[in-house]
């Protein structure tokens, strides 16, 4: 073993010991012949035993070594390649065969060992297993019968130094002490189970289970059993090699002899199915599979994990020691077998040993075979002689690779014997279509297996000489099928139990590499070219679909590979333009589509401050920087918007009551109803209000403001301030733009309508500056006797007359609701409306601008008296166009029309009245139609209520103006239009608006006062 704690064999001597009076000939070459020399290489796991039996055997000229597994073979087979070159070594196994015409050094399964080339050197690997129940007979055999012809050595557990000694006295033993410490670390959750581990189980179930809890847990983990080809079984194993993977799952096939780097093996189930039964396991098997932790110098540990028991302290300490009860008896079956019939051939298989040592084995599965097709009526009759008998039992000997049942697999035998003892071989059409049926590759892991079982039936029936026509064809056919199965199984296994993405991360963090990150323009974060996630802004949220240890290690990964990225990005941030970043109505700072922040509230309401939405992993210069830049913004766009407000706020020459005033203004955010501060607008004169006018402060009737920030953008940011500063958990969103009225918001914080620019009146809220405007013409109105809406009114308001009507009686106002018919117009008449009305809609603008419109003398006087009440002239599109008429409403278009309609027909019929509406109805010899019409008077308030408004008024103020159809003034000596209250004279001059008193009869100037009045 050239130096790794074996010692080089000594010279065996004496004749071999044989049973059952058999020839000396056996596997490998033609019996120990004298000189030969034979050892026992005995000790635990990681002692360099394979090792030293590859190096002895190419120190041969020629040599074979038998090994337990065919991946272990595989695996020999590699390493003797590349020390002697592939055309010097030969691979014989019961499904693969290559072999070189140069052959020299052959790896091959136990079973599978030529037994006639007379090779120097032999070497029987895992020799315990003659102890095996189902494979030991074949272990046994080789013991006793194959032998080098200069050297033969027997590699395995220490357990078998009294067995080997009894049956092959000649050998020489060497001890091979282990090269590194074993220790038990007891039981551990998968979720602390130490890198380079390997779990073992013993069923499929508990397998997929494992790796599929290591996979969300750790990234993934390489799947090992006995049944994976080679070539699937390479693929696993070179993924855990390479750091692919940190974990190993597998079934004790790794106990066999497979040299991974392991540092520690967890044992998941304490028991398994032999083939017949559910058992415990063995201490030596448990010996066995715990001994692969720890390669070379490097110390290793095993323990428990899932649902196994801890192992009980004695079993513990005897595995970390290696002390194993020695193997007392070795299964064995006699190599005598007679051919004269199927009877006599079950009478030699089953044939006792002489030897104690010994015992029959469990009946194997070719055994078993041999029986169902020997109690086959049809197969009786074929099976007449020896050679019938030869060749019934070779096929026997086919593994039932599928495993579906004993029945099925005698019934393909069956077929097979049928085929070679008709024909001479199999047929290559049928063998063509079962090869073809199994090469599928799409299926999940269960069905890729199935396939793969069956592929092995018929790459054995290849191997098998004279069975097939085109041995090489059908060799390489079936090898070209399971190659394929076995990279779609490995791509199915790496798929199901490996998470690629956290596994390359992961090996690339523990190597301390550095990690290379790609941003796409929608902000896809890839490091390493493996998708951990996005970017918003500068916010990583990683994959959703990573279980909670792969999202920690995304973020770790990520967070490395992305500090130059939120570098760049936030340079970027800090010099995009204010364009590229807004605000949302929740108080959200958005860059693009990405929320880099928020407002919080500040020392004044236009003085709110900022919170950046940045990770703590992209550093604090990155942080302050994004913060730096959203201040900015939001500064500006503060200024920007309320720049009227921020302006009278600056201005020095606002002084005493008007700065104070101003200051209200600046609080209230530009909107104060009137009511709450009358008593102070009453308090300043006409120079301190035009001071404030200058900076465009509107007095209303019942609001003051500035109309420049009633438009949307204002209007927006005004109520994210306003739910700053009152600290409010949900911001209400900003009514629609150009929308005059509203319906009123229940649920909405106390001051919602205000600093929406609304004013709630009954169901509806209206615009406040459309609101001024409706006061301008109400004011025309007799607010005492009563009035009609006119077609105006319901026009800027944008509602129909039910809904005005509930809109004025939320402005305090009663309105009555009455019927009668309809005046229909005549067809002359209505020709004349269609030419009137198309000649007044030429120029809507100056019209509408006109109708409700006072000089500026006129507002002056009017704002002394009830209020300043300016209206907006110009289309009625949004406060940003000017206060003007919605059209937006169809019912309130149609009713306004309607009641133009009644207007105009109703000049002709006024002062008949309804008798007139009544006789028309008679003469066209029809119903007359009713419509509705309400009636408004002003609802007189309480007197501290009236002392509220500041003015001492019980009702709104009107106007002296005479007044037309739509508020317009009617020329002299035109008729009043239907419902038109008659008109009150007013005086010009000072003296205008005010109300006349009586003269009080016990007045001594009464007489001439009297005559005073009647001369004027």
């Amino acid at each position: 073993m050239t130096g790794e704690g074996i010692s080089s064999p000594g010279r065996a001597r004496g004749p071999v010991r044989r049973q059952g009076g058999e020839g000396a000939g056996g596997a490998g070459g033609g019996g120990a012949r004298a000189g030969g020399r034979i050892a026992a290489v005995l000790g635990p796991t990681n002692t360099g035993k394979t090792h030293h039996a590859i190096e002895r055997m190419i120190a041969h000229r020629s040599g074979i070594i038998g090994l337990p597994l065919r991946l272990l073979a595989r695996e020999v087979y590699e390493r003797l390649c590349e020390k002697r070159g592939r055309g010097a070594v030969a691979l014989v196994t019961g499904e693969e065969r290559i072999v070189p015409a140069g052959a020299r050094y052959w790896a091959c399964t136990v079973e599978a060992m030529p037994a006639d080339i007379g090779a120097d050197y032999l070497a029987i690997d895992e020799i315990q297993l003659c102890a095996d129940p189902e494979r030991g007979h074949v272990f046994t055999d080789r013991l006793l019968h194959a032998r080098g012809r200069l050297e033969t050595e027997f590699l395995g557990a220490a357990t078998m130094r009294g067995a080997i000694a009894d049956l092959v006295p000649e050998a020489r033993f060497h001890e091979a002490e282990r090269l590194s410490e074993l220790s038990y670390t007891g039981a551990r959750k998968i979720s602390r189970m130490p890198g380079r581990a390997a779990i073992v189980g013993f069923s499929v179930e508990n397998l997929y289970a494992v790796a599929e809890l290591i996979r969300r847990q750790k990234g993934g983990a390489a799947v090992v059993t006995g049944a994976l080809s080679p070539r699937t079984r390479n693929a696993q194993v070179a993924m855990y090699q390479s750091g692919e993977v940190d974990y190993l799952v597998a079934t004790d096939a790794i106990g066999m002899g497979l040299n991974l780097d392991i540092d520690h093996v967890a044992f998941s189930a304490l028991a398994k199915f032999d083939g017949r039964r559910m058992r415990a396991l063995l201490p030596h098997e448990i010996g066995q599979i715990a001994g692969r932790a720890g390669r070379h110098t490097r110390p290793g540990t095993f323990g428990v994990t899932g649902e196994a028991a801890p192992l009980d302290p004695a079993l513990a300490a005897a595995v970390e020691e290696h002390r194993f009860a020695p193997i007392r008896k070795l299964q064995w079956r006699s190599r005598a077998l007679r051919f004269a019939s199927p009877e006599a051939l079950i009478a030699s298989l089953e044939a006792a040993p002489e030897n104690p040592r010994l015992e029959r084995g469990r009946e194997a599965d070719d055994l078993q075979a041999l029986r169902h097709l020997s109690a086959m009526p049809e197969m009786r009759d074929r099976v007449a002689g020896p050679g019938d008998v030869r060749r019934l039992w070779d096929v026997c000997r086919i593994p039932d690779f599928r495993g579906i049942s004993p029945g099925e697999h005698a019934a393909l035998l069956a077929r097979i014997f049928t085929f070679l003892q008709e024909e001479g071989r199999v047929p290559d059409d049928w063998l063509a279509r079962q090869v073809r049926r199994i090469d599928r590759t799409e299926g999940d892991i269960d069905i890729l297996s199935r396939r793969l079982a069956f592929i092995r039936t018929w790459t054995y029936v290849a191997q098998r000489k004279g069975w097939v026509d085109d041995e090489n064809h059908w060799r390489g056919e079936t090898r070209n099928v399971e190659d394929r199965l076995s990279d779609a199984l490995h791509g199915a296994l790496t798929k199901r139990f490996v998470d690629r993405r956290t596994s390359v991360l992961m090996r690339r963090l523990k190597q301390k590499e550095g990690l290379v990150a790609r941003v796409s323009e929608s902000g896809e974060v890839s490091v390493e070219d493996q998708h951990v996630g996005r970017l918003e802004g500068f916010r990583f949220i990683e994959d959703k679909a990573a279980g909670p240890q792969a999202a920690k290690t995304l973020r770790q990964a990520s967070h490395d590979a992305l500090k130059p990225e939120f570098s760049l990005r936030a340079d970027r941030f800090y010099n995009a333009p204010d364009t590229e970043i807004d605000f949302t109505d929740q108080g959200g700072l958005m860059w693009g589509e990405h929320a880099v922040g928020k407002l919080v509230k500040g020392p004044e309401a236009l003085k709110p401050g900022v919170v950046a939405f940045v990770d703590e992993e992209a550093g604090p210069e990155v942080a302050e920087k994004v913060q730096r830049r959203l201040q900015h913004f939001i500064d500006r766009r503060i200024a920007a918007l309320f720049e009227p407000l921020l302006a009278m706020q600056r201005d020095e020459a606002l002084t005493g009551l008007a700065r104070g005033f101003a200051f209200r203004l600046v609080e209230a955010l530009g909107i104060l109803p009137r009511e709450e501060v009358a008593g102070e607008v009453k308090e300043l004169d006409q120079d301190m209000r035009a001071l404030l006018r200058k900076h465009g402060v509107r007095f209303g009737q019942y609001t003051i403001f500035f109309p420049l920030l009633l438009k949307p953008a204002p209007t927006r940011l005004r109520l994210v301030l306003w739910a700053l500063a009152n600290d409010l958990a949900e911001f209400p969103e900003s009514p629609p733009p150009g929308l005059v009225t509203i319906p009123v918001n229940p649920g909405a914080p106390e001051g919602w309508d205000v600093m929406s620019g609304y004013r709630a009146a009954g169901s509806r809220a209206i615009r406040i500056d459309m609101l001024e405007r409706l006061a301008d013409m109400l004011r025309e109105q007799d607010s005492r006797k009563g009035f009609e809406a006119t077609p105006d009114m319901l026009s800027i308001t944008g509602l129909t007359l039910e809904q005005f009507a509930d809109l004025m009686q939320g402005l305090g106002y009663r309105a009555e609701r009455g019927e009668r018919p309809k005046v229909k117009k005549a067809p002359e008449d209505a020709e004349k409306a269609v030419e009137t009305s198309s000649g007044e809609n030429e120029a809507p603008a100056e019209s509408e601008a006109g109708g409700g419109t006072q000089g500026k003398a006129g507002e002056e006087a009017a704002a002394e008296a009830a209020g300043e009440a300016a209206p907006f002239g110009g289309k009625e599109a949004g406060p940003e166009e000017g206060a003007g008429e919605s059209t937006g409403n169809d019912a309130a278009g149609k009713e306004a029309e309607a009641e133009k309609q009644a207007e105009t027909g109703a000049e002709t019929g006024e002062e008949s009245g309804q008798d007139s509406g009544e006789a028309t109805a008679k003469a066209a010899g029809e119903e007359p139609e009713i419509e509705v019409f309400y009636t408004f008077t002003w609802r007189a308030r309480r007197p501290h209520a009236r002392r509220a408004r500041g003015d001492g008024e019980s009702g709104p103020r009107t106007d002296a103006r005479p007044q037309g159809k739509g508020g317009k003034r009617r020329k002299p000596g035109a008729k009043r239009e239907r419902g038109e209250m008659k008109p009150k004279v007013y005086k010009a001059g000072p003296e205008a608006g005010k109300r006349e008193k009586k003269i009080d009869p016990d007045n001594p100037f009464a007489a001439a006062l009297m005559a005073l009045k009647e001369k004027k």
